[in-house]
This record gives structure tokens, sequence and C-alpha cells, in this order.
């Protein structure tokens, strides 16, 4: 399924802990019910999601077992949750089996009840959790391994290797590309390599400035003396959600343009802004206390 700029696949829907946007479908769980004989039932339900933040799955089953005046069930459950970025995930397994018996015999009610359960929570990294274990009348628990907590903050460089999908920071993640305007001579589907001067004819020279970086702003300079002009400001504030951001990002674009071999002026420029939907889990707002900020698109 496609909305706007976020694509995502889900099936009976989302992980109890995780809050998807409100223009997300709220579809009930994929259930199934089988009466296997007259004295077994199976009930239960499953669902499957990934979405720009995370990738999550799980269900329950439920067995129960009658014939007269017994009564024997099992239930279990299991819920994953991945976040991508920054990388965290839990996981919780569970089972508990029980038996009942309940009958009447002269003036006294014969009554038996016992259950045993289990359940066992993961999280990480570092990877940690814990086992509880409920014995009728008592229980424990049993932890290991780390207690990791909510997913710490992605730095600007991680957040900007997230981006760019590599570890190499030198990257501008600005793309130039000519629209319109070079001078005759020059083959058109050729983009010239950085730091080589564009043959381009005056008046009619348009080009494109694709930016990986949501911009706050844009200015232009277009003279050595000159002083930077806010050409293009956004009305849309710009935050990181992997950066765990509740202040906006102050992101500014500086354009020059200049003559080859000088600064000379080369007259005035029209800016017009290209408006493009980008994911909310990469560029929202973390308006809620982690760790659900961490598991929300």
């Amino acid at each position: 399924m496609l909305i706007g700029q976020n694509i995502f696949l889900q099936i009976g829907g989302y992980h109890p802990a995780y809050s998807p946007p409100s223009y997300y479908p709220r579809p009930q769980r994929l259930s199934i019910s089988w009466r296997l004989d007259p004295h077994i039932g199976i009930t239960g339900e499953s669902y499957f999601a990934v979405t720009p933040k995370a990738c999550m799955g799980g269900g329950l089953l439920s067995v129960i077992f009658t014939a007269g005046p017994l009564r024997a069930y099992l239930n279990a459950h299991a819920h994953f949750l991945m976040s991508w970025a920054p990388f965290h995930f839990i996981a919780d397994i569970g089972v508990s089996i029980g038996v009942r018996f309940q009958k009447k015999i002269w003036f006294v009610t014969v009554h038996i009840s016992v259950e045993v359960s289990g359940h066992l929570h993961l999280e990480g990294p570092p990877f940690g959790g814990k086992v509880h274990v409920n014995f009728y009348l008592f229980g424990f628990d049993i932890y290991f391994g780390s207690h990791p907590g909510p997913p710490p903050p992605l730095t600007l460089h991680q957040f900007w290797d997230l981006l760019s999908g590599s570890s190499n920071q030198q990257g501008t993640g600005i793309t130039l590309v000519v629209h319109s305007g070079y001078a005759a001579g020059h083959d058109k589907n050729v983009t010239p390599p950085p730091q080589t001067p564009w043959r381009v004819v005056g008046g009619q020279f348009k080009f494109l400035i694709q930016c990986r970086f949501p911009l706050s702003a844009v200015q232009f300079k277009n003279g050595p003396n000159a002083n930077w002009t806010n050409v293009l400001s956004g009305n849309i504030p710009v935050y990181s959600k992997p950066m765990h951001s509740t202040q906006p990002i102050q992101s500014t674009l500086q354009v020059t343009i200049r003559k080859y071999g000088s600064m000379a002026s080369v007259g005035s420029f029209t800016f017009t802004p290209i408006l493009k939907n980008v994911p909310s889990a990469q560029w929202g707002k973390c308006e809620f206390p982690l760790p659900v900020c961490a598991l929300r698109d």
C-alpha cells in the first residue's frame, strides 16, 4: 500500500506497542476459528506489517478442551517489533497451560484449578531480557544480559549515513542538473563533472538542485561583494526522528553562480521550489516519550 512517499505493507494490523500515523488504516486482526471435534476448539489471530520505520509481526493461539466437568486450555502469543533507525528490537513470547475441574459430589462441590505459564521478553541492542515463570501459587523472574531500554538517538553523521546508504561522509548530498540552456555543441545528455564549467546561454539557462536533506531556506549570491539573500524559506519545519529531535533543524542551502574565472555578476535568477512528500519516519518530530517515539512512523 502507498501513502504519499511512505511505502508500507500490513496484513492484520500492528504490534501493540506501535503507534501508526492517523492516516494509516486500522484493519482487524486476521483470525481463525476451528472446531476440531465436539471437545476441542481452536481460535487465533495474527498480523504482519512493514513500514518506513519498523517491521513487526505476531499473533495469538488458543486451544480449549472440554469434556463434562473437565476443561483444559493452552494459550500462546508471540509479538516481534524491530525499528530500522536507530536499530532496536523487542520480542515477547508466552505460553500458559491450565486445567480446571468442577463437579458436585453429594453435598460437596469439588473445584480444582491449576495453571502453569511462562513469558520471555527480549530486547536489544545490547541484548538482554527477562523470563517470568508462574506456578499457580507463586512466580519468579530471571533476568539475563543487559537492560537496554530505549534506543539511543543517532548522531548527525550517523543520520547522514542512513540517508546516503554509506559511511562515506564526504558526499554533499546535492545533485545539479541542467534543465535547459546549454550552449551549441554541448551534449545535452551528459552532465559535466564537478568543478567543470558549464557552457550555457544567457537568458535561457535553467537548472535543478536536488538535495538529499530537506531545506528550511535557500540563500543566493551572484557577485563577489554581494550579501546572501534569502530566496526561498520553507514554512514546514524539518526534524529528524532518528535523532529524537524535538526542535526544528535549520538546513540552509547557499547557492553562488559566477562566470568562469571571475566573480562578476551574472544577472538575476528566479528560484521556484519543488515540493515533495518525505517519510515522517525520518523527518517527523519526536513528540512522544521513548521508546514510543522510536516505534512510531
